[in-house]
This record gives structure tokens, sequence and C-alpha cells, in this order.
């Protein structure tokens, strides 16, 4: 008989963060608001082997940026549409047969549902912006030839998906060896405590360095951009006071000729008032 699954509280949270056993009344609740407080500014939750049975009560943890949920009874994918701030979520070894409401998780880029009870997989319920995705021990997996070329096809930001790269072709292995090669897939890449912390944080700087790059394009870009509209505004501005210049002469010419003109019709009215007085 399963064990009955666990409620997800507060308190189970703060025990899972091990902090320290709320204080009582009489002890103050000074520390406990300082050791909430400092909860609450987390960035990374672990809630992983605590018996889970549903996701619930994390309206106060939409800040956290890694969620590690696996190894629990959860059944599931509920009550995460808030936490958009998510970019790691780990769920490996729970009993969850359907993915669903976690297609507007935007920033998500790494995603275990590894050893689940998926029987169908709509790949359109899953964040466009995947890098890393496991299915690994799901029955829709194991069923399912080339289930990474379609999350390829349909993801077009996904890098790795179990033991596959993007544009790296898949290693050779005879038909009968389908479950057993994933089983090793998924021994070597599985999210939990016995899996080597390294190859998590591998990924994780991997994605950061991904970040920079991405932030330092955006930069370079906008450097580009900014360097072209100084540059088309200077020519702008040299264009028009050229202009300016050249109107400017062609006044200046058009008064000097007007003024010789006036010389030359007063030097002849005098010659002729001269000749008149001498008749």
């Amino acid at each position: 008989m399963e064990p009955t699954p666990v409620k997800l509280t507060m308190q189970l949270i703060r025990k899972s963060m091990q902090l320290r056993p709320e204080t009582a009344i009489d002890d103050g609740l000074a520390v406990e608001g300082d050791e909430v407080e400092h909860l609450l500014t987390r960035n990374v939750l672990r809630l992983d082997w605590l018996g889970i049975g549903k996701i619930e009560n994390l309206d106060a943890f939409t800040h956290v940026r890694e969620l590690y949920l696996q190894h629990n009874a959860i059944q599931v994918l509920e009550n995460l549409e808030l936490h958009t701030n998510l970019d790691f979520l780990a769920l490996s070894h729970n009993r969850i047969s359907t993915v669903a409401n976690i297609a507007c998780l935007a920033k998500l880029k790494f995603l275990d549902l590894s050893f689940n009870a998926l029987t169908a997989l709509d790949l359109d319920e899953l964040p466009r912006g995947l890098r890393v995705l496991r299915l690994a021990g799901n029955p829709w997996a194991e069923a399912t030839a080339n289930y990474a070329e379609l999350c390829f096809d349909r993801l077009p930001l996904l890098h790795t998906c179990d033991g596959y790269t993007r544009n790296v072709p898949a290693p050779h292995s005879p038909p009968h060896a389908h479950r057993d090669r994933h089983a090793a897939l998924a021994d070597d890449t599985l999210l939990d405590d016995a899996a080597p912390r390294d190859h998590v944080k591998k990924h994780k700087e991997l994605l950061s360095q991904e970040h920079r790059n991405k932030m330092q394009e955006l930069h370079d870009g906008l450097q580009q951009t900014r360097s072209a509209i100084v540059e088309r505004s200077t020519e702008r501005l040299r264009e028009k006071r050229k202009k300016l210049q050249e109107e400017t002469q062609a006044h200046l010419h058009a008064a000097a000729s007007h003024v010789e003109q006036l010389h030359v019709q007063h030097a002849a009215w005098r010659k002729e008032q001269l000749q008149a007085h001498q008749a």
C-alpha cells in the first residue's frame, strides 16, 4: 500500500529548507519573522523527496527561479501559472500523466519530467523557450520512435533532450534495446540526489553563458544601431549645413549683383544729368 501523499504547507517548506523549528510565541515572534523573510527572498526552493501529493501553497514564492519537486507523489501539473520567473523546474520521479498549465512559463529553460506516467504528450503544452528537456522513463518516450526529434522540431530553442543533442545524429541501437537505452540515458542524466551535481551545474552555467551571450549581442546590436543613428544624424546635419551655406552664398551673390546693377544705373543717371547741365 502506497503511503498517503503529504500536503505542502509553509511548515513543510521551512523544514525542507533546513530552517530552525518554529519559535514559540512566548520566545518572541521576531526570530520566526526573520526566518520567513529570509525564506521569501531565496531564489531556489528545494521540495524534493517529501512525498508531496499536490503543487499548492506556493503563491508567496513566485519570485523563485529554481524549483525542485522530484521524487514526490505529484499527479497533476497545476498552480504554477504565476511562477513566471522560473527558469529551472525538476519534476522527475512523480506520477504526472499529463503535461498542462506550464506553457506560460516563458523564462523556463530546464524541465525534467523523466520517470513519470506520461502516456501522451502535447508538445504545444511545453514552454517554447526550453533549452534542456528530460522525458526518459515515461511510457510515451519509450513508445515513440525519434521522440527527441519531435521535440526539437516543435521547440526551436531546445538544445538537449535526454541524451540527444540538436543536429547531432543519435547513436545506433537495435529496436529491442530501445527501453534499455532510455533507462541508460536516464541513469546518466537523472536529476536526483544520486546524480552528480556538476552535471546540473554545467547545464545552469551553459544557460547563464547563453544568457550573457544574448545580452552581449543585444548590447552590441544597440551600440551599432546607436552609432548608425548618430552617423545618419551627423550626415544630415552636414548636408543641411552645406545647403544653408550654399543658399547663403547664393543670396550674397544675388545681393552683390543687385548692388552692382544699382551702381551702374546711378552712374548712367549722373552722366545724363551732367550732359543735360552742360547743354
